[in-house]
């Protein structure tokens, strides 16, 4: 999970306005998730919840390149 959180933290960084599905979609085209997964409400919450702390990681990443 820790290697998923990194592909994300990732690819928000480059892509910070990407929603979470367009993250997800990206992940699943990468290969790095499976789509019959997200399926799962359980998967999905758990997904979320990472791509929430990728979200945030990414918009500090990029307020302090701003300033």
């Amino acid at each position: 999970m820790e290697e998923l959180q990194q592909v994300m933290d990732e690819l928000l960084a480059s892509n910070p306005e990407w929603s979470f599905w367009e993250l997800c979609s990206e992940l699943v085209k990468k290969g790095d998730l499976n789509f019959e997964a997200t399926q799962d409400p359980n998967v999905h919450t758990f997904l979320y919840q990472m791509f929430q702390r990728s979200k945030v990681r990414g918009q500090a990443g990029r307020m302090n390149k701003d300033m």
